[in-house]
């Protein structure tokens, strides 16, 4: 959260907002919604920032949701409307103008993510007093504002056969018959193969594995042939710390690597 304090300010010393902020819990990244003349703050923007800063979420998250709430009420103001307004026509305009008319138009999952957030605030316009009842009819709710279930999956699964001829011949530069491909231009194909395999093998989302060491997974440092353990938190989702397990097989890919470098 970035917040210009006057030094001199007859109300409130810089000393005393910084406790403040400090005393109502108010997160890093916390997002302050202020109008264009007076840069004044505008509600219930500001409260419900305050109160998305209280659900512990990380600061990057914060900001993307703070970027999605100014961005409908961008939207509302150039319908000459503000966000406590808006009808059900205002969110298919909504709707259409980001998955359709907008020069990229996003896509179904990112627009799940809007409309949830929307939904949700909505709601706490209505827990506070701000509106009586949300701006969607019930039975419309599905249609408007989230996307159309999928009963199949976004991204199709790979057999067994299909990720070895991934990782051997897309990534390890080999020939569908297991020999060296002399046209394969890419690079380190015993890195890409043990990447792929750490990947896919301990489960670990890629900015996890992406930034282990040998020795976390106890090459060099434990016998051949034994699965591994390693904590992560620093670049875990939200800080938080947990263990990744990595098979034998995936252990193996990264000794190979090793020997090769």
């Amino acid at each position: 959260m970035n917040v210009v304090l006057e030094p001199f300010s007859p109300l409130l010393s810089g000393e005393e907002a910084a406790g403040l902020l400090v005393h109502r819990s108010i997160s890093d990244g916390t997002t302050i919604y202020l109008d264009g003349e007076r840069m004044m703050p505008v509600e219930p923007l500001c409260s419900w920032g305050r109160n998305m800063s209280y659900a512990d979420l990380a600061r990057s998250t914060l900001k993307d949701y703070g970027r999605i709430t100014a961005r409908f009420a961008g939207h509302q103001e150039g319908r000459g409307r503000d966000v406590l307004s808006a009808t059900e026509s205002d969110l298919v305009a909504f709707k259409k103008v980001r998955t359709q008319l907008q020069e990229r138009p996003i896509g179904t999952s990112t627009w799940g993510k809007e409309s949830g957030l929307m939904d949700q605030f909505f709601g706490f316009a209505v827990d506070e007093g701000y509106l009586s009842r949300r701006p969607v009819r019930v039975a419309a709710e599905a249609a408007i504002r989230s996307p159309r279930v999928r009963r199949g999956m976004d991204v199709p699964y790979l057999t067994l056969d299909q990720y070895r001829c991934f990782r051997d011949v897309g990534l390890g530069g080999q020939r569908p018959n297991s020999r060296v491909a002399p046209t394969f231009r890419g690079w380190a194909p015993h890195r890409n193969h043990a990447g792929s395999d750490l990947a896919l093998g301990s489960g670990a989302r890629w900015h996890e594995w992406a930034t282990v060491q040998l020795p976390e997974v106890g090459i060099g440092v434990n016998p051949l042939g034994q699965a591994a353990e390693f904590t992560v938190q620093a670049c875990a989702t939200y800080g938080k710390t947990r263990t990744v397990c990595v098979p034998e097989d995936a252990v193996g890919s990264g000794d190979t690597e090793a020997a090769n470098c």
